[in-house]
């Protein structure tokens, strides 16, 4: 995301292939605001486990700072913001 487009952009919703890619957007982004995505490597298990705090969750909290919100949205619990 090095391009101007990207650097610019606020609101990205997204499907990526591997959770890593995730840390890499949000450190190359310095304008996002608001990430949806859906993670293909996400376990189906986790992936429709009723409860907000399922394991990619906690493995994104973990990582980022605490200025970050990270929730599964409400009616699609594959999507992550």
């Amino acid at each position: 995301m090095n391009s101007i487009l990207g650097k610019q952009c606020e609101i990205l919703s997204i499907c990526i292939k591997y959770r890593t890619n995730i840390l890499d957007l949000i450190q190359q982004m310095s304008n996002l605001r608001l990430l949806i995505f859906e993670c293909e490597d996400d376990k189906e298990i986790f992936r429709n486990f009723s409860s907000s705090k399922n394991e990619l969750v906690q493995w994104l909290e973990y990582r980022l700072s605490s200025t970050h919100i990270i929730t599964k949205h409400p009616k699609q619990q594959s999507l992550i913001r």
